[in-house]
C-alpha cells in the first residue's frame, strides 16, 4: 500500500515515470506523506545540474535558466497551473464562491499571465545569482522537499473549500490514519531541519542561511492559511500549488541574497 502511495504521488505530481497504480482509498491514504519524495528527486536532479554547471564553468545565465526550467519540466507544470489559477482568483476581488469558480475555470486570465511572467523572471534572476558553493546549492535543493512537506500538511490540516482532489486526498489521509500521517509529516520536517542545520551549514553556508531558507518556506504557509480561510472558504489544490511555487521562489531568494551578503562582509 505504501509503495503504491509513493508511485501514485509521482504519477500525480510529476512526469517521472514510475508506472501508474490504481486510484483507490488505500493508495491515496499516504499520498500526501509521499509527496515530499517527489521533492527529493527534483532536488537531486537540480543539485546534479548545478554541480555539473559548476564543474564545466557554464555561464551564470545558462546555469540559472536550466535551474528555473527544471522544476516545471519535471512536474509537468501542475503546480504552476495552480499558481496561475490562484493569481486570477485573487485579482478578481470577488466573493469566495466566485473565487472558487475562477479556480475551476480552464481559461487563462490576464493576471495569470502577468503573474507567471513575473514569477519566472524573478526565479531566473535569483537562480543566476545563486553562489557556486555546495552549501548554497544544498540549502536551495532542500527547499524542494520542505515546500512539498508543508504543502501536503496544509492540504491535510486545513478544511477543504469544495469537492476536488485536495478534499479527496485529505479525506483519504484522515480515514483512520491520523496519527500515522501526522507522524510522517513530523518526520519530513525533522529531516529537512537536519539537512539544513547539520549537513549544509558545516560546508560553509552558515546558520543564518539555513534559518532564512526555513523561514522562507514557512512564511508563505501563513499567507496561504489566511487566503484559504478568509478569501476562498477553505483549502484547495490550486492554493497548495500557489504555496509551493512561492515557497520555492522565496527559499531560492533567501539563499541567494543571504549568501551574497555574507560573502561581502
Amino acid at each position: 500500500m505504501l509503495i503504491d502511495s509513493i508511485r501514485l504521488a509521482f504519477t500525480t505530481f510529476s512526469k517521472i515515470p514510475v508506472g501508474r497504480p490504481a486510484w483507490s482509498g488505500k493508495n491515496m491514504r499516504y499520498l500526501l506523506c509521499a509527496f515530499p519524495l517527489v521533492g527529493v528527486v527534483i532536488g537531486g536532479v537540480q543539485l546534479s545540474w548545478l554541480r555539473l554547471a559548476d564543474a564545466f564553468a557554464l555561464s551564470d545565465l545558462l546555469r540559472g535558466t536550466v535551474a528555473a526550467l527544471l522544476p516545471a519540466l519535471l512536474t509537468g507544470g501542475i503546480h504552476l497551473d495552480g499558481f496561475c489559477d490562484t493569481c486570477d482568483a485573487l485579482a478578481s476581488h470577488a466573493a469566495p464562491e466566485r473565487r472558487r469558480e475562477i479556480l475551476k475555470d480552464p481559461h487563462t486570465g490576464a493576471f495569470a499571465v502577468i503573474g507567471v511572467v513575473i514569477y519566472m523572471s524573478a526565479y531566473l534572476g535569483f537562480a543566476s545569482s545563486l553562489p557556486r558553493t555546495l552549501a548554497a546549492e544544498l540549502f536551495f535543493c532542500v527547499g524542494f522537499v520542505l515546500s512539498r512537506a508543508v504543502s501536503g500538511f496544509l492540504v491535510y490540516a486545513l478544511p477543504p473549500a469544495a469537492e476536488g482532489m485536495a478534499k479527496s486526498t485529505r479525506d483519504a489521509a484522515q480515514s483512520g490514519t491520523e496519527r500515522r500521517v501526522a507522524a510522517l509529516f513530523e518526520m519530513w520536517f525533522g529531516l529537512c531541519a537536519v539537512a539544513i542545520f547539520f549537513i549544509a551549514a558545516p560546508l560553509g553556508g552558515g546558520v543564518t542561511a539555513g534559518i532564512s531558507a526555513l523561514l522562507a518556506a514557512l512564511v508563505p504557509a501563513g499567507i496561504v492559511r489566511f487566503q484559504a480561510l478568509r478569501r476562498f472558504g477553505g483549502m484547495s489544490g490550486d492554493l497548495a500549488g500557489w504555496y509551493l511555487q512561492m515557497a520555492e521562489l522565496m527559499t531560492l531568494a533567501a539563499v541567494a541574497l543571504v549568501s551574497a551578503f555574507a560573502a561581502h562582509i
